[in-house]
């Protein structure tokens, strides 16, 4: 009895190449980083020491930042890959909690999300991470599946990660061809099954079925905008990357916040460029800080805070309070209501419908008083 499997196995590789898959996610137990190192992708010519250990510094950093934990890496447990983009590392670690000083360290698994480029270089991916604490979640984590560590990390803000699959291969049914039509060793041609087709025959048709299909998936057009989309897509990450959103609060890790308004210089104004905190208007003021419920800053380099407070000069300033007004470059209020600082450099706190006029003058709380400049008069006076 003579087994035909040929076409279907042939057919079978076929397909997979169709599909893309080339391995099946798996995971590796590890005992050392050396270990690990020689298991990653890219050993020996790339190093993954310096990017892994820059992503645990993070998330030890992290744990303490967003949940006060002290968290020990004691060192690698295994790694799985998911596609051809995407693998994750675990490590054993202890953690003690808030409070827990003289408590027993917690032991935990953290399990790690990496990118790998074409080079198969390592990027801590967002600095995602997964964590399992206690006795009982370590135990759980040896039942998670890959799938579900997939979904897990897909919650986390990782929306590409997915787990590569092998095509189920089909078990081809064996064809028969009765020995008494062989004839010297050889099958004649009369009785083989037209249903068979023959090797050179399938190898035309499956090249020809190839070329098309890859003519298909090689529109010029489309393998443009889907590298241009890549491309896009992985500038986003970086420049994402350290950004979190826990609840209603956005964090920024690792980094400074820059506010300008685009004109390469402090004091062209343009009416952008400023933190504003609550309801005001900037007007075509540029680089200030405003804080509060219709305040006016018109300038540069100013702060205003309070309610219907204005600031119209240059590096000047109004904390606090009502209804004050700082229009001289370098003036400043604090507090009160209806004061006004018209002169350079000058200063009024607290108090309420007082008037420094003269430059460098101040007025120490109280009300209705005016100061005016040296050699007008030296002295407070009611108007």
């Amino acid at each position: 009895m003579i087994k035909k499997k040929t076409i279907a196995l042939i057919v079978t590789a076929t397909l997979l190449v169709f599909a893309g898959i080339a391995s099946s996610a798996y995971a590796k137990d590890i005992k050392t980083y050396e270990e690990l190192y020689k298991l990653l992708p890219g050993q020996g010519s790339v190093d993954h020491a310096g990017e892994i250990d820059r992503a645990l510094k993070t998330v030890v950093k992290l744990q303490e930042l967003r949940e006060h934990r002290t968290l020990t890496i004691e060192g690698p447990k295994d790694y799985q890959i998911y596609n051809p983009r995407f693998l994750s590392i675990s490590f054993y670690a202890n953690v003690k909690k808030p409070g827990s000083a003289k408590a027993k360290p917690l032991p935990a698994v953290y399990a790690l999300l990496f990118e790998k480029d074409e080079d198969n270089k390592l990027t801590f991916f967002k600095s995602i991470f997964l964590a399992w604490v206690g006795d009982q979640d370590v135990e759980s984590y040896k039942t998670v599946t890959p799938e579900k560590m997939c979904e897990y990390f897909r919650s986390k803000g990782a929306e590409y990660v997915f787990l590569e699959k092998k095509a189920d291969v089909v078990k081809p049914e064996d064809m028969v061809i009765n020995g008494s039509n062989v004839k010297s060793g050889v099958i004649a041609e009369q009785f083989i099954d037209s249903a068979i087709t023959r090797d050179s025959e399938l190898q035309f048709a499956l090249e020809n079925y190839v070329q098309k299909e890859v003519e298909k998936v090689k529109k010029p057009d489309d393998s443009v905008r889907v590298q241009q989309l890549e491309a896009r897509i992985k500038k986003l990450e970086a420049l994402l990357l350290n950004v979190t959103r826990n609840g209603n609060d956005l964090v920024f890790s690792n980094m400074n916040v820059h506010i300008e308004n685009g004109s390469g210089s402090v004091s062209k104004v343009n009416g952008t460029g400023n933190l504003i905190v609550g309801y005001d208007d900037p007007g075509n003021g540029s680089h200030n800080i405003m804080v509060g419920t219709k305040n006016k800053c018109s300038s540069y380099g100013g702060i205003v805070t309070g309610i219907g407070n204005v600031v119209t000069n240059k590096f000047a300033a109004v904390a606090g309070g009502t209804g004050n007004a700082a229009t001289g470059d370098y003036a400043v209020i604090l507090g009160g209501h209806d004061n006004k600082a018209t002169g350079d450099y000058s200063s009024i706190l607290g108090g309420s419908d007082n008037k420094a006029k003269g430059d460098y003058s101040s007025i120490n709380g109280q009300q209705g008083r005016t100061k005016v400049a040296e050699g007008e008069n030296k002295h407070f006076r009611k108007e």
